[in-house]
């Protein structure tokens, strides 16, 4: 599964949320990395520890830094049926590795922004597996890799007064938030992190008004 949405839609912050549910919920053990630009990668292991009354009561967490392509090597993919979950981050070559992972049994999943950053400077040809310098998504029917693409629009005013009931928006009341965001849209970072004196001087250098 790929998980694409708009920078600033709150990316990092789901793939925590997502990380907690996979292993205190579903009890899932889980790999995951942020991608390095150049060297070996760094992955996190995690591992819950299942009591008798089958409720996750620890959880192990082990460190190990690697080749990328190597990942699925590690017992937690290769031996229990894990979830790889990976932040591209700046990194912009493939991530794939689903092919060998779903051979043993385990789950892929990565977070990205719609951007070249992140697609191999060609925004939806993302590489995948041996279609390197492809377009994967052309491919006849019978030669595409099995997938799941979900894209996250930017939030709706509406969403953002429900998430800051929930306290996703700490310290920010409704009216606040309703004049931030018809400032700058639905972008969760750029609300949360909102100087109205800064921005309104972007805007003005960025269009080049006089007084």
């Amino acid at each position: 599964v790929c998980g694409v949405g708009n920078p600033g839609i709150g990316k990092p912050t789901t793939t925590i949320y997502l990380l907690q549910r996979l292993v205190m919920s579903k009890k899932k053990s889980v790999v995951y990395t942020t991608r390095k630009q150049t060297g070996d990668d760094t992955f996190f292991d995690i591992v819950p520890q299942i009591d008798e009354g089958g409720n996750v009561s620890d959880v192990n967490v082990s460190v190990h830094t690697m080749q990328h392509d190597e990942v699925f090597k590690l017992p937690t993919l290769k031996e229990n049926h894990g979830v790889y979950v990976a932040d591209p981050g700046k990194f912009k070559g493939s991530c794939d590795c689903s092919d060998e992972l779903q051979a043993q049994g385990s789950s892929f999943l990565m977070n990205a922004s719609n951007d070249s950053r992140h697609w191999g400077g060609n925004e939806f040809t993302k590489y995948r597996g041996n279609t390197i310098g492809a377009n994967w998504l052309k491919k006849p029917a019978n030669q595409m890799q099995e997938g799941i693409l979900v894209h996250g629009y930017p939030w709706t005013l509406g969403e953002l007064v429900v998430a800051g009931r929930y306290g996703g928006l700490p310290d920010i009341t409704e009216e606040e938030l309703r004049y931030r965001y018809r400032m700058v849209g639905g972008s969760f970072r750029h609300i949360l992190t909102f100087n109205e004196t800064l921005f309104k001087s972007k805007v003005k250098d960025s269009l080049n008004l006089d007084s």
